[in-house]
């Protein structure tokens, strides 16, 4: 996590990147700027809307995927 704490603009502005594609492969990216932008009186663009909705969607699949495996297992995990 501390990784991808620095990797994100949260510390420093996105505009000092020389090579601003490589903030769009970075989800966390999208996802702090979906905050960021409205603190700054600013309205995010639709592609970190479009990406936050993606990885939330991949996120709901890839976890009903996993439930439905181990389902009858989960009460032994806790």
């Amino acid at each position: 996590m501390q990784i991808l704490f620095f990797v994100t603009p949260i510390m420093w502005k996105p505009e000092l990147l020389k090579d601003q594609r490589l903030l769009d492969l970075n989800p966390f990216y999208h996802l702090v700027e979906i905050v960021r932008q409205p603190l700054l009186g600013a309205v995010p663009s639709l592609r970190d809307y479009f990406t936050v909705v993606f990885i939330s969607a991949l996120n709901i699949a890839l976890s009903g995927a996993i439930f439905v495996r181990f389902r009858s297992r989960i009460a032994y995990w806790v």
